[in-house]
C-alpha cells in the first residue's frame, strides 16, 4: 500500500482551471456556431455594400490627389528657381566685388621696412668709425 500525498496549491488550480475550460467549451461551442452562422451573410452583405463605396470614394479622390501633386510641383519648381536666383546673386556678390588692394597701408609697411634697414646700415657702418 501507498502512501498517499497531497496536491499542492498549484496542482489543485490547475486541475480546477481544466475542468472549468471544459465546461465553457460546451457551454459556448454551440453559442459560437450560431453566431458564425449569422454573422456570414451579414459579413457577406457589407462587402457587397463597401466594395462600391469604396470604389466611387477613390474615384472621388484620385483627381483631388492628383491636383495636389500638381500643384506640389509647381511649387517645388517655384522654390528652386526662387533658390537658384539667390545662389546666383550670392555668387555674383561673392565674386563681383574685387578684394581691397590696401595700396596706402603697403606703402606705409614698405617706407617702414627700408626706414629701419636703413637705421640699422647706419648704425652697422658707425661701428667701425669712432665718435669726436
Amino acid at each position: 500500500m501507498g502512501i498517499r500525498r497531497n496536491k499542492t496549491m498549484i496542482e489543485q488550480a490547475a486541475d480546477y482551471v481544466e475542468a472549468a475550460v471544459e465546461t465553457a467549451r460546451e457551454k459556448a461551442g454551440p453559442a459560437i456556431a450560431d453566431a458564425i452562422e449569422k454573422a456570414g451573410p451579414v459579413l457577406a452583405d457589407a462587402k457587397d455594400k463597401a466594395g462600391p463605396a469604396l470604389a466611387e470614394a477613390r474615384d472621388k479622390a484620385a483627381p483631388l490627389v492628383a491636383a495636389g501633386v500638381a500643384a506640389a510641383s509647381a511649387q517645388a519648381s517655384n522654390v528652386a528657381d526662387l533658390a537658384s536666383e539667390k545662389a546666383g546673386e550670392l555668387q555674383d556678390k561673392i565674386t563681383g566685388e574685387p578684394k581691397k588692394k590696401h595700396t596706402f597701408r603697403k606703402i606705409l609697411i614698405i617706407t617702414g621696412v627700408a626706414a629701419l634697414l636703413g637705421f640699422v646700415a647706419k648704425k652697422l657702418a658707425s661701428r667701425g668709425q669712432p665718435d669726436n
